[in-house]
């Protein structure tokens, strides 16, 4: 193991393999069960690739907060 200021470099006799920790955005979306804005709003993507009508429920569930930003900061979670 060989420590670099980002992430660990993991050497074998075989292979060289980088270790980073996942981004905070990233972890929020893909999280099990998470209820973040952006899961809901990745999870309405899924969901609407599949041709599924649970998409337009978890967009309605994004919007229904208190905040009238939440749609907009989810998408941002899910671009950056």
């Amino acid at each position: 193991v060989i420590p670099e200021a980002d992430c660990c470099r993991v050497v074998t006799s075989t292979r060289c393999e980088l270790l980073q920790r996942v981004p905070s955005a990233t972890e929020a979306i893909r999280r099990i069960g998470s209820t973040d804005p952006s899961a809901m709003l990745y999870d309405a993507w899924e969901a609407f690739e599949e041709g599924d009508v649970k998409a337009d429920e978890n967009l309605r569930r994004i919007g229904a907060g208190d905040d009238d930003l939440q749609l907009a900061e989810a998408v941002s979670a899910c671009i950056s």
